[in-house]
């Protein structure tokens, strides 16, 4: 073999590296809005409703709820503007978003030989949604409150693509809100029965 061809083939192999390395990635998944909008709302004898939330996000590791497409806080306000509604004269309704974290924790992989030969989990996720609804007369004093509070975990295998991680974050946000609103509902119905319109 000539030292042209030689020369030939290792520019042929970095041209073709150079087109891998170049290769466009996969095209960003969207997913669709998580609403409530097909459950009946609970009417309440109240002028307004508000939604403030005390939660203050780090934007810091472990935590990563700001990374998602749809942050847990995002989808409480959503809940809120579909299953709330005032239908009074006086006095409002409180939505306190109380927490709305999401944490990454790093999960230790076995060290042995038979660890080469096996995928495992790398990454687990930490979501809590914690909300409080108040209800204050027209004196502005609280005369009733409830309480919700929803958890879950779930892990990611190490070798999952970025498409794969999105999927998984917007499910386990759209799984800990369904499991919150379940929640709350049972308690709007035994604690804030009486501040509801009748339908």
């Amino acid at each position: 073999m000539t030292l042209r061809i030689i020369r030939r083939n290792i520019f042929a192999l970095f041209g073709a590296f150079a087109l891998l390395s170049c290769a466009a990635p996969p095209p960003k998944q969207t997913f669709a809005e998580i609403t409530w909008s097909h459950l009946p709302p609970f009417k309440f004898n109240a002028a307004k409703v508000e939604v403030v939330s005390v939660y203050k996000p780090t934007f810091k590791p472990p935590y990563v709820e700001h990374e998602f497409e749809t942050p847990p806080e995002r989808v409480i306000r959503r809940w809120a503007q579909d299953r709330i509604v005032p239908a009074g004269q006086q006095g409002y309704v409180k939505v306190v978003i109380n927490d709305a974290s999401v944490k990454e924790i790093e999960l230790e992989h076995a060290k042995d030989f038979s660890s080469h030969f096996t995928t495992e989990q790398g990454q687990e996720y930490d979501a809590i949604v914690d909300v409080t609804i108040e209800i204050y007369g027209s004196r502005g004093f609280k005369d009733g409150f409830t309480n919700a509070r929803a958890e879950r975990t779930q892990t990611i295998a190490e070798d999952a693509t970025l498409n794969d991680r999105d999927r998984l974050w917007h499910d386990l946000v759209e799984g800990t809100m369904q499991d919150f609103n379940a929640q709350m509902e049972t308690n709007i119905k035994t604690y804030l029965q009486r501040f509801l319109v009748a339908q």
